[in-house]
């Protein structure tokens, strides 16, 4: 049996790895969305974004039945530090999940504009310090014994991928054709088609960005960190 605590900045790649993940620990190429939060394969599951409705009830519906009914168990909290907890992950291996800020701001940027501006999701893009605080303790993680996957060597190679899984505990079967539904795939080509892995790593080539944001990723806080990842020389 294994237990995880999955953090991540939203569009980060958070559900294509995700969705990876709990197919190499049931071994088998299947999904199923028992509800909304709640997607399995074989043995395995993950309970998405649970910061979002921590205080329902339905949360503990959801977990009790994760709980009793799987093997393998991945928790997902997404847009806050990996220091912060709640009971349902005490004792969990916590993993991060981490991306490029430039690209995350890109793609975030880029499914803003295509939202209402009173949405929810529009709210769940949001572009502001917080975020910036929540990358770097992501991108620091790895100082206090937080395994990090990068996004962007997962998306590299299988090679990547091999070892990844390896750190994992599990065997790769490689199963990375599927368009995870949830936040509505890419934020540029939607649900229509895979992006490319050029693709994935240019987002911040696709668009414009205001002045502000991209000063606020060369301060020295985040560039450090960026070095630091290989994102930049």
């Amino acid at each position: 049996m294994s237990y995880h605590a999955i953090y991540g900045l939203r569009r980060s790649g958070n559900h294509a790895i995700l969705e990876w993940m709990i197919k190499n620990f049931s071994q088998k190429d299947q999904r199923h969305v028992i509800k909304h939060r709640l997607i399995t394969s074989g043995n395995s599951c993950y309970l998405n974004a649970i910061n979002e409705y921590i205080q329902s009830r339905d949360l503990f519906i959801d977990y009790n039945f994760a709980k009793i009914t799987y093997k393998n168990l991945l928790i997902t909290y997404e847009d806050i530090p990996e220091t912060m907890n709640s009971e349902y992950t005490l004792g969990f291996n916590k993993i991060v999940i981490l991306r490029d800020i430039l690209n995350v701001i890109a793609s975030r940027y880029k499914r803003m504009i295509d939202l209402d501006p009173k949405s929810l999701d529009y709210r769940l893009m949001k572009i502001d310090e917080n975020l910036f605080n929540c990358w770097k303790s992501h991108a620091s993680a790895f100082k206090k014994n937080v395994l990090i996957i990068k996004f962007e060597d997962w998306l590299s190679s299988k090679e990547q991928r091999d070892k990844i899984a390896n750190s994992l505990g599990c065997k790769n079967i490689d199963c990375v054709s599927t368009i995870p539904f949830h936040g509505g795939g890419s934020s540029f080509s939607k649900m229509e088609k895979i992006p490319s892995a050029k693709d994935l790593q240019s987002r911040w080539e696709q668009v414009q960005l205001p002045t502000e944001i991209l000063e606020r990723i060369q301060k020295s806080d985040i560039s450090n960190l960026r070095k630091e990842h290989g994102y930049i020389k």
